[in-house]
């Protein structure tokens, strides 16, 4: 299995060709599929794909991690290049979504989609069981979920509420070493995720994490952050972390003193083999 990592908010550190920016997208290259986990904010995507040598065209499934510009953003694009590919995404992901964390609220949803795309778009409302992939929906769970969720709303204006992300979907593949679980945000709590991805293979080990941890600087002090991160680690003790986008400096540091040399810092262009 290979991760490509498309998009994310740290440059590569030698190609200048391809483009960083805030949000996520990985491209899974396994002997039975292709996939494409979130696609990034728009105008990142093809670029990016073209420089790595990832045919878009052929990827067989999109899955959105949740209905956030910064994570399917260039959604359209990618929809018009391929035309056949399911895309999935989670229940009321299409719906508006604010962020108060400069004051006024600023849409940060899905922008509108053609038709073309928005046909093959799926709502997954109960965990799915795929031939080569399984998607878990919204993480149940009442361990820490990242303060930064207090400054994101969803609904349309008049009758904005505070986001409980119930469309947040959590990627997982059986690699030949264990589970490869990708995130997104994490906005559910990556507790919370890791807790239900071991509850529904209950005889499987995780052998690795890929994505957003949501463990970002100015939100959640520093010793949450290494309270979680120790948690993390009680509960991999074998895994491979690879934290990014969302997951601030504070919160790699955590990552890092917990994990030692099992965490790595993701960086657009990087490629994960397991």
């Amino acid at each position: 299995m290979t991760i490509t990592v498309l998009t994310e908010n740290t440059p590569h550190p030698q190609n200048k060709n391809l483009q960083s920016a805030h949000g996520l997208a990985l491209a899974i290259q396994t002997k039975k599929t292709s996939l494409l986990y979130d696609v990034g904010p728009s105008g990142t995507l093809q670029n990016n794909a073209s420089e790595l040598k990832i045919p878009l065209d052929s990827i067989e499934a999109a899955i959105l991690s949740h209905g956030h510009d910064d994570h399917a953003g260039d959604l359209e694009h990618f929809g018009l290049i391929n035309k056949c590919a399911t895309i999935y995404m989670g229940k009321g992901a299409t719906a508006e979504r604010w962020s108060i964390k400069s004051g006024s609220p600023r849409s940060i949803g899905i922008p509108s989609l053609h038709k073309t795309v928005s046909t093959r778009m799926v709502t997954v409302f109960e965990d799915l069981k795929a031939p080569n992939f399984t998607i878990l929906t919204a993480a149940p769970g009442q361990q820490s979920r990242p303060a930064g969720n207090q400054t994101l709303l969803m609904g349309a204006q008049g009758n904005r509420m505070p986001d409980e992300f119930l469309d947040e979907l959590t990627l997982v593949l059986e690699g030949e070493q264990g589970l490869v679980v990708l995130t997104g945000c994490s906005h559910r709590g990556i507790l919370n995720i890791i807790d239900q991805v071991q509850s529904y293979f209950s005889s499987k080990k995780v052998s690795m994490v890929v994505g957003g941890f949501h463990l970002r600087d100015g939100e959640d002090h520093p010793e949450k952050m290494q309270h979680i991160a120790q948690e993390l680690a009680q509960k991999l003790p074998l895994a491979q972390i690879y934290g990014g986008h969302c997951t601030g400096e504070e919160g790699k540091k955590a990552l890092h003193q917990a994990f030692r040399n099992r965490f790595t810092p993701l960086h657009v262009g990087q490629v994960i083999e397991t």
